[in-house]
């Protein structure tokens, strides 16, 4: 079985001087050994961490250094000669790594630019991790270790800025007065569900929560909240924009009133629409007592919804001017408040589409259960199966009559379906487009774009590895790694802020099922 000794040295070691170093050791399932060397002291002082951090090994700069050894299960000699660390030991489990391992691997790293970088973090525990050397993520187990080790720095740290503490508070107390706000409108939820901009609101809140808590844990602007916050501003500001192109163009009167004119606009072609099925749409031949009467029952409700519009102008007015106030909020907010107008403005369309649908799936239903009763069969409790039925003359009669009388209405009947259900995937595909533009809107990549165009060096998210030396005569071999910057795509995908709900995807065999068998379709 092929053993390797993997050493992870920090680069500060070229500048350091004698002294002890400290970090964490595992060993894998193989019998293979990896140190993680996280920092180096002067003196063996006792170490403050809640990682388990312990001391590894000892350091000397060169030749006249005293080089220190210990009794420890786990222990590393490394010296610094012509500017090379080399390991003189390495003792793991009481046994020297460096005759025993076929391969004593040597990676010298920069912690700073470790540290740096949030999208190298990586959440597994290293005493966790048994698998196979090959199997196992060690720079990203070095990365998380790092940051531990930060964070308990920080917190151990007796000096602390007097404006940054203050600035936790104040948003540890704005986070206690939002928790309750968000609590009652969860509650409020199934109730709020059907507005927009409800849900957007709630959805505001819920990524402020988020936001705020980020900085809170973490102590600094994360990338995922700093995306979040600059696409919040660009958003603002492109709705300020609107507004104002929209205030200077046209009065509150003049946008009211074109809303109106676009309600009254739409209920006139419905009803053009309904009067052309009452006819012989396309040259068909329907049921001329079924389709004058699903024509005059669907004219009815438009024209009661359009009595109701009338009534309630007044009140109407009053909401649509207090929405606009809404939109200064974000263009996303006044994206909500137009899928609400739509939705509003399209109500009694989608009461005659329940109306069509359910009127089609009856007849669908009912056509299968006698064309059951025409063969001799009926539905077995059991999923899938169908029992014999052994039918009467009379039975015969009536499923007969009854089924001819469903088969030759179904023309008319699927008409009115057909043209109802294109009307209800037109509205739908607009609000499943609306949604996305604000999904896109609450996900800009302002931030991590002007990171990765001045190349940050947060910006990493892969490694770079590279052989430093090479010694033939030995098993040792030395390699140096450093983050480095992928693709923008890669990094706006790990920079979409947690607390963003993405809409579902669309199912399309699904949608065409329910389309075929008359079933309601709601949003995608």
């Amino acid at each position: 079985m092929t053993k390797l000794a993997i050493i992870f040295l920090p680069c500060d070691l070229y500048q350091a001087r004698n002294g002890f170093l400290y970090g964490i050791v595992q060993t894998l399932a193989e019998g293979s050994t990896v140190f993680y060397v996280l920092g180096h002291n002067e003196e063996r002082s006792p170490l403050k961490s809640k990682t388990g951090l312990k001391y590894l090994g000892s350091f000397g700069p060169d030749n006249n250094g005293e080089l220190k050894f210990s009794s420890e299960r786990h222990w590393l000699q490394v010296q610094l000669l012509n500017q090379e660390l080399l390991i003189h030991h390495a003792i793991g489990h009481n046994r020297n790594l460096l005759s025993d391992c076929s391969s004593v691997i040597s990676i010298i790293y920069d912690p700073q630019a470790f540290l740096t970088s949030e999208l190298l973090e990586c959440s597994a525990s290293p005493s966790k991790i048994t698998g196979k050397i090959e199997d196992v993520e060690h720079l990203k187990i070095l990365t998380s270790l790092l940051q531990d080790l930060k964070h308990d720095t920080i917190r151990n740290s007796s000096v602390e800025n007097f404006p940054r503490s203050t600035l936790l508070q104040c948003l540890s107390y704005t986070l206690r007065l939002l928790k309750p706000v968000l609590c009652i409108s969860q509650k409020l939820f199934p109730v709020l569900k059907i507005f927009w901009i409800c849900c957007r609101f709630i959805c505001f809140l819920e990524n402020v929560i988020w936001c705020i808590s980020t900085y809170v844990t973490e102590k600094k602007l994360t990338l995922k909240a700093g995306n979040y916050i600059f696409g919040r501003v660009l958003d603002s500001i492109l709705g300020i924009l609107t507004l104002y192109y929209l205030m200077e163009n046209f009065t509150n009167d003049e946008l009211f009133q074109l809303m109106a004119n676009l309600s009254e606009d739409i209920v006139m072609k419905l009803r053009i629409i309904i009067h052309w099925l009452m006819g012989s749409p396309a040259g068909l031949k329907l049921n001329a007592p079924l389709t004058n009467l699903l024509g005059q029952f669907y004219l009815y409700h438009v024209n009661l919804w359009w009595s109701f519009l009338v009534v309630t102008r007044p009140g109407l007015e009053i909401i649509y001017a207090a929405f606009l106030r809404i939109g200064l909020l974000g263009l996303s907010f006044q994206i909500s408040i137009l899928s609400d107008l739509l939705m509003f403005t399209s109500f009694h369309i989608y009461c005659i589409y329940v109306y069509a649908a359910r009127l089609f799936n009856l007849q669908l239903t009912f056509l299968f259960y006698l064309l059951r009763v025409m063969i001799g069969r009926k539905r077995n409790p059991e999923p899938g199966q169908v029992d014999s039925d052994p039918y009467t003359t009379e039975t015969l009669f009536l499923g007969t009559l009854a089924f001819t009388i469903l088969l030759f209405l179904l023309p008319t009947t699927f008409v009115y379906y057909l043209m109802f259900a294109i009307l209800r995937m037109i509205l739908v595909a607009v609000g499943g487009l609306l949604a996305r533009i604000n999904l896109l809107l609450q996900t800009l990549p302002v931030f991590v774009t002007f990171q990765w165009f001045f190349n940050s060096s947060r910006m990493a998210n892969s490694f770079d590895l590279r052989p430093k030396s090479i010694n033939s005569h030995s098993n040792h071999v030395v390699l140096s790694i450093a983050p480095v910057t992928t693709s923008l795509w890669s990094i706006i995908k790990s920079s979409i802020p947690d607390a963003v709900k993405f809409p579902r995807q669309v199912d399309w065999p699904h949608i065409i099922r329910s389309l075929a068998f008359g079933r309601l379709i709601y949003t995608i």
